[in-house]
């Protein structure tokens, strides 16, 4: 019998709400068609998958991720014509912890990733696990009457000021002004239709979120609080403590995350890219 890349990978799910290992693949290799396609069917069934021991180049790394679509570029770095697609988030002593809420990355853009793919450089000996949750469990577990009240609706989304005020200080006035202007506020529904599977997710961003349109102040504050609490539950949730060299592929348009800051003052350094996605939509009948 001919051992093949597809023989060699097994695919062990998380007992969580999401979430799979894979092993017996080298990421640094690239996937033959019946790999990648089973790699691609894994991701879709478990949202979030997790190879440890993958130690790959920048280089490694933007091939890996373009096997899955054509890559995202850093939306500050293309205004300055640079086709920048990796970057790195590097926490140390000086540069705390970002510890971001919830989030599903870049979901201010009208195209927002399709999936996220991070490969650990450098990990403390403890603290800094990531947190994804499960927004397709979190939606059928809606009542009726909420699933009914939540469908159809637009979330607006926007970065924060504190982050157009950070690219003006280290990019300057130009670049800030051309970003806000190309980039207003987009509204995507709060429910959205999974680009492959066409199920439901509840499409919720809390640090891009600013309001429910078409709601009065009041009860958008209110509705959204009552979803970012479920949120919180770990019955949604799959927990990951980094190794280094692990690698984490996430489907971006049914989960969100969080990485957790316990690690500071300790060193933590990660690499990571994105596959450019499609605009949300919503279809009743999905």
């Amino acid at each position: 019998m001919i051992e093949t890349q597809t023989s060699r990978i097994e695919i062990v799910p998380h007992d969580a709400a999401l979430g799979a290992s894979v092993s017996g693949v080298d990421l640094r290799d690239p996937l033959d068609d019946e790999a990648l396609a089973l790699i691609r069917a894994a991701l879709a069934e478990h949202q979030v998958l997790f190879f440890r021991n993958q130690d790959l180049s920048a280089e490694e790394h933007l091939a890996f991720g373009a096997q899955f679509g054509e890559l995202c570029a850093d939306p500050v770095a293309s205004l300055k014509g640079s086709l920048k697609r990796i970057s790195y988030i590097e926490d140390t002593e000086e540069r705390p912890p970002a510890e971001f809420p919830w989030h599903t990355d870049l979901s201010w853009l009208s195209e927002p990733p399709a999936f996220g793919i991070l490969n650990a450089r450098v990990i403390p000996d403890s603290g800094g696990d990531t947190i994804w949750v499960d927004l397709f469990s979190l939606y059928d577990a809606l009542s009726p009457e909420v699933q009914q009240q939540v469908r159809g609706l637009k979330l607006r989304h926007r970065p924060k000021p504190h982050y157009f005020e950070t690219v003006r200080v280290h990019h300057g006035d130009e670049i800030t002004d051309r970003l806000i202007a190309e980039n207003p506020p987009v509204e995507h529904p709060l429910v959205r239709s999974h680009p492959v599977s066409g199920r439901p997710a509840l499409f919720l961003c809390p640090l891009y979120a600013e309001f429910i349109t078409g709601l009065s102040a009041e009860s958008s504050a209110s509705l959204l609080a009552s979803l970012v609490d479920h949120l919180d539950n770990p019955a949604f949730q799959v927990r990951w403590q980094w190794q280094e060299h692990d690698l984490v592929i996430w489907d971006e348009a049914s989960t969100v995350h969080r990485a957790l800051g316990d690690h500071y003052p300790r060193y933590r350094r990660m690499q990571r890219c994105a596959v450019s996605g499609s605009r949300p939509y919503f279809r009743e009948d999905s």
